[in-house]
């Protein structure tokens, strides 16, 4: 429901993916990844997955000779770029995580037909201003109100939602079972519910 939201004209520019713990952002920007496949160069990294302490390291990881923004500054093509990143607050902390925070405000800096599209939880971008000074808001926000969260009005960001009353309803034509669980829960665990990766796993 959040990607039939995201238009051409969310993603023109560069763009913070957020949300609770949960909540589908991985998903979300995986799926994304598909439909920008169609549009232009996408390129991904998983900020998880990455153990490296610099730019260079980084460089050694993906086994590519020239240094990263180089060969983004000379990527030839009409179509627009994306360079996606997944999971950066499971680089809180570490040297990974300034590495992967000078990578952005290097291709940020380039002004080129590439976009950064960066995912991270709502606590982790509170927290780090260098993160929101590299994705400012300026003029209208194409996201519709749904997708914003209020706490970061001055950030270029789409909110990843918590399922609604609404769609959790609908269990009970998809999947009895569940609907029956989350009709007789307790307040705490139907609070708990409303997050995809619960659900999740109360389904399993």
């Amino acid at each position: 429901r959040c990607l039939s939201d995201w238009s051409s004209d969310v993603c023109s520019s560069d763009l913070l993916v957020t949300g609770h713990p949960g909540a589908g952002k991985s998903g979300a920007l995986h799926d994304l990844a598909e439909i920008l496949h169609s549009k232009g160069d996408v390129v991904c990294l998983a900020a998880d997955k990455l153990d490296i302490a610099s730019l260079p390291a980084l460089r050694s990881e993906l086994g590519v000779e020239h240094e990263i923004a180089d060969i983004f500054a000379n990527w030839q093509g009409s179509r627009p770029g994306y360079l996606l990143i997944d999971a950066l607050d499971a680089a809180r902390g570490t040297r990974a995580a300034d590495a992967l925070r000078e990578l952005i405000r290097e291709i940020v800096g380039l002004r080129s037909r590439w976009h950064v599209i960066a995912c991270i939880r709502k606590f982790d971008l509170r927290y780090s201003r260098d993160l929101q000074d590299l994705f400012p808001q300026t003029g209208r926000n194409a996201v519709s109100p749904e997708f914003e969260d209020s706490d970061f009005l001055f950030v270029r960001h789409v909110n990843v939602p918590l399922l609604s009353e609404e769609e959790l309803l609908q269990l009970e034509s998809k999947a009895p079972v569940l609907y029956e669980l989350y009709r007789n829960a307790s307040n705490e665990l139907r609070q708990l519910l409303h997050v995809p990766f619960n659900l999740r796993l109360a389904a399993t």
